[in-house]
């Protein structure tokens, strides 16, 4: 007991000591009505209604119970296994189930669609799916069948002249024909012909259970009549079944080029969707070639440079809102789904990601029950299955990814475990703390800050006016690690020097210069000892084509070692990656406490990085970003004039940079934070006071975070909040004290 109230009084001991310096943090909870300036979900993608709709779907998907899906590793191994794949893909199938009932040869790739398929022997209205004719009985004309007849055109009176098809004979039953292997060998099935109606049938008439279809190509040349139509004839006959599955989408478009004259359309998903060796046209559910159709019309349209294509995206368009519908109300698309709607729905997917004519928000309601289902259940021809890790890394420009629960556990375990015995870490001054918790536990040998973005040795005053403590710049100190004995090891290149530095620092929202900090690492370091890290934590999702980052948009990807991304900030999720090469990452997954010995994201935090990564890429999202630049010129020169007005005094109460801001972040230094954050919070304007040691004593400042989703009156509400208590101020009397200059408590 008497440990226990010792151990209380030297807390309550601490937090008097933080209170009586007006250093004491509380959690303040605010009204629903304040307008927030205070945190960094820059583009505001939280309350954007796409952002909000496709979050909910892809949750859905990652938390639908799977077993065969691998959301991340069990934590607290020493091995963490990564791999965020959304399903498990195969090429082909392992086992082939035989529906054993007399006159049935239907085959299947899984035992609970067999298992479904047996129960429909049993209704009196069932016939196997290899004598299904394509129409419903309501065209009582069209159920005749025969075997095979010869192509050829017939009128009667009073009749407009039709086509008759022939059938042909199917190299296996339709279910596994599309999973088949080449050395598969499937029974054969009974021949069908077919012949179209004297009219077209309406949609109603039409069986829109496709995996009952069986209305095949012909093999044979087919002549339309020349006096019903005033088509150009077609007569190209097809090429064989295995022919045709090497590169179906050709021959979809240009049936007339030579094998050698593939054009853009052969670029198309088919091989990353395992249909390379496994599928043929010739016997294929027609909604599924309608997808594949428009994949390719939209796959010429995007590589179009001449305008030649310019109406194939919205024919792929209107293909795609038509037979998306009729796919996931069809019967098949009730769990269990059938192999060729998990086929038809992840075509479907990969079209909306990559080639959709459509604006975002005008096609976030796809999200159906059915594409959930197929996702979270996984399809056996979904092939080459892809991470997370590998999406996030290929969009920024790196060839490796791993994942973190935050950015501060991102920092801490690249820091302290990748400095090796000897090296040195050489890092801005205002670099964010958890790269200092980092570098305390790490087995560096010296850690040496240098001057807030400077490379060279000149001096620059602050832009903000206050003197930070004296450092010596980036270059000076590179240049003495390789001076005398001591430094042989650097000037050889057998001890490494890491350089710490921020894309874009929370406190002062400045930008480093990373092209001369490039150029001074290669000056002094040429051996390539020297490994720059750089944290993206606040140009995420705001700088670069995209927001990839500012490392891409300076394209300086290759001079980089690591790259800090998170998704807490801009990105509007939570988490963070490290971007590094793979054997790195790999050094990372062994050595990393924070990652080894933690807990691993929820399945809700990783949709939350999968859709705020589809959504930054989009066109909305180049609209947030040229909103957010607008309001930061805007806001910036209200608050220049309220300090150009009020800036009189040797000490003015507020001061801001006059130069244009590179970020959302404008900081306005004032001795009193407090008083100025608190003035505006009462009056429902969310800022916070910024006060030593996160800051250095003479540099305290209330710092105003902008975002996409503020308007004009809100900022100029704000502005005149500010100005309110400039006034107030200086009639109670408050005078700016003078700052003093103090090293940074970190």
């Amino acid at each position: 007991m008497s440990s226990s109230s010792s151990l209380e009084r030297a807390l309550r001991q601490r937090l008097e000591e933080r209170k009586s310096k007006s250093q004491l943090r509380r959690l303040t909870s605010f009204p629903s009505t304040s307008v927030d300036f205070s945190s960094n979900s820059y583009l505001s993608l939280s309350v954007v209604p796409e952002v909000q709709k496709a979050y909910i779907a892809h949750l859905e998907q990652l938390t639908a119970s799977n077993p065969r899906t691998s959301i991340l590793g069990s934590s607290g191994s020493r091995l963490l296994t990564l791999e965020l794949s959304i399903s498990t893909g195969i090429n082909a199938p392992k086992e082939i189930f035989r529906c054993e009932e007399p006159g049935c040869d239907q085959k299947f790739v899984r035992a609970d669609l067999l298992a479904r398929h047996k129960k429909r022997h049993f209704t009196s209205s069932y016939i196997p799916r290899n004598r299904t004719f394509s129409l419903k009985s309501s065209h009582p004309e069209l159920a005749a069948t025969s075997s095979a007849p010869a192509p050829n055109t017939t009128s009667t009176a009073g009749a407009v002249p039709r086509t008759q098809f022939p059938s042909h004979t199917s190299s296996g039953p339709h279910d596994a024909a599309i999973l088949l292997t080449p050395d598969s060998e499937p029974a054969p099935r009974l021949a069908q012909a077919s012949s179209w109606p004297p009219s077209q049938p309406t949609m109603h008439g039409l069986d829109m259970n496709m995996g009952s279809k069986t209305a095949y190509y012909g093999r044979e040349a087919v002549t339309m009549a020349a006096e019903s139509s005033t088509m150009l004839p077609f007569d190209n006959g097809f090429q064989a079944d295995g022919h045709l599955s090497e590169n179906f989408a050709m021959w979809l478009f240009d049936a007339q080029a030579g094998w050698n004259e593939l054009n853009a359309v052969a670029n198309m998903p088919f091989l990353e969707g395992g249909l390379e060796s496994t599928f043929s046209c010739n016997r294929c559910p027609i909604f599924l070639v309608m997808v594949m159709l428009a994949l390719g019309a939209a796959s010429l349209r995007a590589s179009d440079t001449t305008s030649t294509y310019v109406e194939y995206g919205g024919f792929a368009d209107v293909i795609i809102s038509s037979v998306r519908w009729e796919i996931v109300t069809a019967e098949d698309a009730n769990p269990p789904v059938a192999l060729w709607v998990a086929q038809a729905l992840l075509l479907l997917e990969y079209y909306e990601t990559l080639f959709s004519f459509r604006k975002f928000h005008e096609r976030a309601h796809i999200y159906h029950s059915a594409t959930l289902t197929l996702l979270r259940r996984g399809s056996p021809l979904i092939g080459k299955a892809g991470t997370l890790e590998r999406d996030v890394a290929a969009f920024h420009h790196a060839p490796a990814g791993l994942l973190f629960n935050s950015g501060f556990d991102a920092n801490v375990g690249l820091f302290s475990c990748v400095p090796q015995p000897g090296d040195v870490v050489v890092y801005d001054e205002l670099v964010h703390a958890s790269a200092h918790d980092g570098m305390r536990m790490s087995r560096a040998a010296q850690r040496l800050p240098f001057k807030h973005n400077t490379v060279s040795p000149a001096r620059r005053p602050h832009p903000l006016g206050y003197t930070p403590p004296a450092r010596q710049s980036l270059g000076e100190i590179l240049a003495a690690l390789t001076q005398g004995a001591s430094g042989q090891e650097v000037r050889a290149g057998t001890r490494n020097v890491f350089v710490a530095v921020e894309a874009v620092y929370s406190m002062d929202g400045d930008v480093a210069p990373l092209r001369e900090i490039v150029a001074c690492i290669k000056q002094h370091l040429p051996r390539g000892n020297c490994r720059l890290i750089v944290d993206e934590a606040h140009s995420t999702g705001l700088f670069g084509l995209q927001g990839r980052g500012l490392v891409c948009e300076l394209g300086l990807e290759r001079d980089v070692f690591a790259r800090l991304h998170t998704f807490g900030k801009a990105m509007g999720a939570s988490g963070a990656m490290i971007l590094c090469a793979p054997v790195v990452k790999e050094y990372l997954i062994n050595y990393a406490r924070t990652l080894i010995y933690t807990t691993a994201m929820s399945p809700a935090s990783l949709a939350g990085i999968r859709v705020t990564y589809d959504f930054v890429a989009t066109e909305m999202a180049d609209e947030l970003r040229r909103r957010l630049r607008k309001l930061i010129g805007y806001t910036h020169g209200l608050f220049v004039s309220i300090c150009a007005r009020y800036g009189a005094a040797p000490r003015p109460l507020v001061r801001v940079d006059a130069g244009l801001p590179s970020s959302p972040i404008i900081p306005l230094l004032t001795s009193h934070p407090r008083s100025l954050a608190s003035y505006c919070q009462e009056r429902g304007y969310i800022i916070r006071p910024i006060v030593a040691p996160t800051v250095p004593k003479g540099s305290e400042r209330v710092r105003v975070c902008l975002h996409a989703a503020n308007t004009k009156e809100e900022v100029e509400g704000l502005a005149r909040v500010v100005e309110e208590w400039v006034l107030k101020t200086q009639k109670e009397g408050l005078q700016e004290t003078q700052p003093q200059v103090r090293k940074a408590h970190l």
